[in-house]
């Protein structure tokens, strides 16, 4: 009965480190399986999502907002020039428009049409501010973006013609909207929509 006794503490000490090896090797394969996926993830955020890196992001520590916009494309008040902003607050996304005009005179930025292959698209209710100095007049506004204003956009910036016309108190001005701003939106486009299905 002793000699039995032994044989089965024996065997059970073999059983016992069997399962340890067996749960080290799990271990061992879980992570390998969870570096590879890591890697994966890496390969196709880099690959599929390399606008991400090119937008500057900035967050007001006050109100908890985030701002992401393109940072190959400067865009300052002193221009002629539209681009896009993506504003984050409480995992909420909303998709702006900034729209600047710089000249000798005041303009009185009041609304704007998008023109994209002869189709166009008015964006209502610029609400807008303006400054100036003895060298002339600058004006801007920001646009919060409605899913018709954002579809049209898409298609403005796939089209072969795109333009803008800034509407003011007594006269507009019509310009071609260029390449450098076109692929700025898009970029900007692409990081809200994946924001947006995180």
């Amino acid at each position: 009965i002793g000699t039995l006794s032994i044989g089965c503490f024996g065997q059970k000490s073999v059983e016992k480190d069997s399962i340890i090896r067996e749960i080290e090797r799990l271990q061992s394969e879980l992570n390998i399986a969870r570096e590879k996926l890591t890697e994966i993830e890496r390969k196709e955020l880099t690959e599929n999502f390399k606008f991400l890196e090119r937008l500057t992001i900035e967050k007001d520590e006050f109100t908890g907002t985030i701002k992401y916009y393109s940072s190959d494309f400067e865009h300052n008040l002193r221009s002629n020039k539209i681009s896009l902003i993506i504003y984050e607050r409480n995992k909420q996304f909303s998709l702006y428009m900034k729209i600047s005009y710089s000249g000798k005179d005041y303009f009185g930025l009041e609304h704007a049409y998008l023109n994209s292959d002869g189709n166009s698209h008015m964006l209502y209710g610029l609400d807008s501010d303006f400054d100036c100095d003895g060298y002339g007049s600058w004006e801007w506004a920001n646009k919060c973006l409605y899913e018709s204003d954002i579809e049209f956009i898409r298609k403005l910036t796939d089209g072969s013609s795109s333009k803008i016309r800034i509407v003011g108190h007594q006269y507009y001005i019509d310009r071609s909207i260029s390449q450098e701003e076109i692929k700025a939106m898009d970029e900007v486009l692409k990081a809200y929509d994946y924001l947006k299905s995180k």
